[in-house]
């Protein structure tokens, strides 16, 4: 997870940021992902991925570096993506921390109030809470808090930050 010119000691202090930067590997492959929007937990975004091959990680790295995006906090997730009712359910194991859920309905801009009602019902029939804003943000400071997550691609190579978190992530 990239940050544009400070890690926030609290996610509160970039709270208006609409770029949410990230490269992810998931089932061994690689991708950039931009989402544009507030992040949130009733937020919509758009999205966008770029995949590539593995080896030219570090290619990517340089890239993001030099438009200025090299601090970050590396961590990962385990997901086990479902299907029910045409809502995608996410359960999340984060690394280092614990366990939540995500659910969503992916949908056009004029879609967006229809399959967020469709989430509420949903939520409210399998007796499941929505994360508070507040909670979602305890999450965030803590997982980004953690020193030894955090990196500086200006000054450390990938290789060597994941050789400093693998015990750790």
């Amino acid at each position: 997870m990239y940050f544009r010119n400070f890690i926030p000691k609290d996610i509160k202090e970039i709270k208006d940021e609409e770029i949410d930067l990230k490269i992810r590997i998931t089932n061994d492959k690689p991708e950039i992902v931009i989402k544009k929007g507030i992040f949130g937990s009733l937020n919509t975004r758009k999205e966008v991925s770029i995949f590539f091959e593995k080896e030219e990680i570090q290619k990517y790295i340089d890239f993001l570096s030099i438009l200025g995006w090299s601090l970050g906090v590396i961590y990962t997730t385990n997901s086990h993506i479902y299907e029910y009712e045409n809502i995608e359910f996410s359960l999340v194991k984060i690394g280092g921390y614990g366990y939540n859920f995500e659910v969503e309905i992916l949908c056009d801009k004029k879609d967006v109030n229809k399959a967020k009602e469709k989430i509420e019902k949903m939520l409210k029939k399998l007796n499941l809470n929505k994360m508070s804003e507040e909670d979602l943000n305890k999450q965030c400071n803590i997982i980004n808090n953690r020193k030894e997550l955090q990196f500086n691609f200006n000054s450390e190579s990938y290789k060597d930050v994941m050789k400093r978190v693998k015990d750790i992530i």
